[in-house]
């Protein structure tokens, strides 16, 4: 449940790319965003996290969904970074990693494992 409110944020973002510039004030939140946080909240009510580490959670979660959506609009125009395109003489781990055979591929959606692997450490805390 966590990733599916995590998907919709994201999908949020990736409609509306000047939400990031918003910020998150107290301001800025209406109506939709305390739906947000407390369908975010009734997900999280199982666990035995403090409000503390739940409006954390939501933060980070929050912030998840804000990065791949921009993460997405780069990769769309084009301006996504190629580290091979750039000398790496000066940076050892940086190019023995990408010096490393290709992997097979994960199965299974990067933004998803993201998510649940985030809200698993945080939430144990």
């Amino acid at each position: 449940m966590p990733a599916i409110l995590a998907a919709a944020q994201r999908a949020l973002h990736e409609r509306h790319p000047w939400l990031i510039t918003l910020g998150y004030r107290s301001s800025s939140i209406g109506p939709e965003s305390l739906a947000y946080f407390d369908a975010c909240l009734g997900v999280l009510t199982p666990t035995h996290a403090t409000a503390r580490v739940k409006f954390e959670a939501i933060a980070v979660l929050t912030g998840l969904a804000a990065l791949f959506a921009q993460q997405a609009r780069s990769e769309t125009s084009g301006a996504a970074t190629i580290f091979p395109l750039v000398p790496l003489e000066s940076y050892p781990h940086l190019a023995a990693a990408v010096a490393q055979p290709a992997e097979e591929p994960i199965a299974g959606d990067l933004f998803e494992r993201t998510v649940r692997g985030v809200l698993t450490g945080l939430l144990q805390m």
